[in-house]
């Protein structure tokens, strides 16, 4: 592989005041006394497009070219293709960052104050032995994104896979939402019997045992970002027919509990409106697989 140019859109702030700036030391300020090192802005339009739409507004960092110490080197990753990045970014924005503005009381500020601060696209995705990872949150700021391949327009993405695809980003992301407000300890206690050997059991069977997946059934953190990421990412009619699926009255109300207890954590918490996010998210998914990606 060949090697491949760094590119990192940077965050640059720079405030401009009247007044003079003196050094650590006695004397006035020097520019060649100065250690700070200001990167320059690149002229690249996407590099610019990215600084435009993420950076400056949003405070997020994109890094879309392979770096291979933003990854793992045990895994055969492949490098995002530029020529995607762009409308990927696109629709990230569209069904990610927007939703968040329309459902939430902050309005525009909700994703400076909250979001990811650092993007990382990958363009495979990350296989495990009989899976595959879409995404995964880390350190609390930032995300990694996998199978930014796969987004080509010209081709065309289906419901299902934009669906599957940001039910992952926005597991990932509550992850975050969560480790920046912690959630109550009585949300783990409504079921219990969680199992690290999720993958054991499967989606129909954790439903009637009270949770929302298999994977859910894992960890009560787990479980909380599931129920949030499948609600925001589903139709009414297809939450409906989840929760319809359950033949066990004791594991229905299970669910039921939990779900209230994150909407009531997404209301109190951050003055999100779930069922407006879900709204928003799902209009957005439907105009992206009809080529609308503004």
């Amino acid at each position: 592989m060949r090697k491949m140019k760094k590119q990192i859109v940077y965050i640059l702030v720079v405030a401009f005041a009247a007044f003079s700036f003196t050094s650590c030391g006695d004397g006035p300020f020097s520019e060649s006394e100065s250690n700070i090192t200001i990167p320059p802005v690149s002229d690249d339009p996407l590099d610019q497009w990215i600084m435009d739409n993420y950076t400056l507004p949003y405070n997020i960092k994109v890094n879309y070219a392979w770096n291979a110490e933003m990854n793992d080197p045990s895994r055969p990753l492949v490098p995002a293709k530029r020529e995607l990045v762009l409308p990927f970014l696109k629709i990230v924005k569209k069904v990610w960052l927007d939703p968040y503005a329309e459902a939430s009381e902050l309005g525009d500020q909700f994703m400076p104050l909250y979001s990811a601060r650092d993007l990382v696209l990958v363009g495979s995705g990350s296989w495990n032995t009989g899976s595959v990872t879409l995404g995964w949150a880390s350190g609390g700021y930032k995300v990694t994104l996998f199978t930014v391949n796969q987004f080509d327009m010209e081709k065309g993405i289906s419901y299902d896979d934009l669906k599957r695809f940001f039910h992952t980003f926005h597991h990932e992301f509550a992850h975050i939402l969560n480790q920046r407000k912690k959630y109550s300890a009585d949300f783990k206690k409504i079921s219990g019997g969680y199992n690290a050997d999720w993958e054991s059991s499967n989606d129909e069977k954790a439903r009637e045992d009270g949770f929302m997946t298999a994977y859910g059934s894992s960890a009560d953190t787990e479980e909380f970002v599931e129920i949030y990421s499948i609600y925001v990412t589903s139709t009414v009619a297809e939450w409906d027919e989840i929760m319809g699926s359950i033949r066990n009255p004791n594991g229905r109300s299970l669910i039921e509990r939990k779900l209230q207890m994150v909407r009531d954590y997404f209301t109190n918490s951050y003055g999100l409106d779930m069922d407006k996010m879900r709204e928003s998210v799902v209009s957005a998914i439907k105009e992206v697989t009809e080529g609308n990606l503004d």
